[in-house]
């Protein structure tokens, strides 16, 4: 195993960013319980009293952001860091292996894409309306499509589509990535 620092520096940020998912996934599922929530998200958006979350708090400190910020960065950091970690590994993968990746590494990409599009429109939509209605905080906004009971909050799927999306995209790159480096190891 290749323990040079740019592997310690990614193990490093795996295990962060792993932590902090699991945090944040922790504290959003307890919120939503015990304050009975009914929008998927909301609970890494605002408060329970309504008002903007951000950590940390503004007052305090000035380098602050939502805690789905929070999450949108640890979801990229994690996988771009397994990547790297077990990039040794993964290259001595089947090609069929890679090539089925590859389709559903793709196939993820174009669903995500479609997914924040989507979500952009009716946040865009909704903020236009609430412009015109006299006030504007994206913060409130929510999908309640395609079911009512379940509705997702707009800051949160841009951002956790726009995760996956990006995710996505570097594993399907990452995917080419190493196969051309499996072909240069078996031809040499």
């Amino acid at each position: 195993m290749n323990h040079s620092r740019a592997y310690r520096f990614y193990h490093t940020v795996m295990f962060i960013s792993a932590g902090t998912i699991v945090v944040l996934a922790s504290y959003a599922s307890f919120v939503a319980a015990y304050f009975g929530y009914d929008v998927v998200g909301e609970t890494l958006v605002r408060l329970p009293t309504g008002t903007p979350f951000e950590f940390p708090s503004p007052e305090y400190f000035p380098f602050y952001a939502k805690p789905v910020t929070w999450l949108y960065v640890a979801i990229i950091g994690f996988w771009f860091s397994v990547l790297e970690v077990y990039k040794e590994r993964l290259v001595r993968f089947p090609r069929s292996v890679f090539s089925i990746a590859k389709l559903f590494a793709f196939v993820i990409a174009a669903i995500s894409a479609y997914e924040i599009f989507y979500n952009f429109t009716i946040w865009g939509s909704l903020m236009t309306y609430q412009a015109i209605t006299g006030s504007v905080n994206p913060d409130v906004l929510f999908n309640p499509f395609p079911n009512p009971q379940t509705p997702w909050n707009l800051v949160f799927a841009t951002k956790f589509f726009s995760s996956i999306f990006v995710i996505s995209l570097y594993g399907f790159f990452f995917i080419q990535r190493m196969e051309r480096e499996r072909r240069e190891v078996l031809s040499a």
